[in-house]
């Protein structure tokens, strides 16, 4: 796919809020993946970005599709969503970036829609003012359904490819900064 790939850090650089959301809909934590969430895990990745792929590149090679995803999978780094109905999603997060860099969010469909992802995404722009660092990721064009999500939570496109817009969310002026 190009560009900038997922970051290959082995057991650092993993966010893990400190406290759960308050209401029902969106409480979640998050537990470190393990070899056995792969499958689970590449699943809800498909689902969700398949019909984006196909929109980008004409067609979904389960083949090299699953070689990429297995590649960048690191037990130790990425994150599997959970919630009361059980394992709904992954997350995988860099902070050893500058600056540091969302390189995957992916729920499963019967957690989309209900605010999860935006719950998630305001804690980790929470993080980003408490580290007083900017948050990118990037997004396929065609995801238009993320693209107007990212939009309304403040993120602003940086750059744009044939295939992906950089999207930054920088934390307000005078955020405190780690000494």
């Amino acid at each position: 796919m190009g560009g900038r790939s997922r970051p290959r850090i082995v057991g650092v650089g993993c966010y893990d809020p400190p406290t759960m959301r308050a209401d029902t809909e969106t409480r979640y934590w998050l537990r470190e993946a393990r070899e056995r969430d792969l499958d689970f895990m590449f699943e809800v990745k498909r689902s969700g970005m398949r019909p984006y792929v196909e929109a980008t590149w004409g067609r979904w090679d389960e083949v090299e599709q699953r070689a990429r995803f297995v590649a960048n999978f690191t037990p130790a780094y990425d994150r599997v969503i959970v919630t009361a109905a059980g394992d709904v999603g992954s997350l995988c997060v860099s902070w050893d970036e500058e600056p540091a860099f969302l390189a995957a969010l992916y729920l499963a469909a019967s957690a989309r829609g209900a605010g999860l992802g935006t719950a998630i995404l305001r804690d980790l722009q929470a993080e980003a003012r408490r580290r007083g660092r900017a948050l990118e990721l990037r997004v396929l064009l065609t995801n238009l359904p993320a693209r107007r999500l990212y939009d309304r939570l403040g993120f602003v496109a940086v750059a744009t490819t044939e295939t992906h817009t950089r999207m930054r969310y920088e934390p307000p002026r005078g955020a405190p900064r780690p000494s």
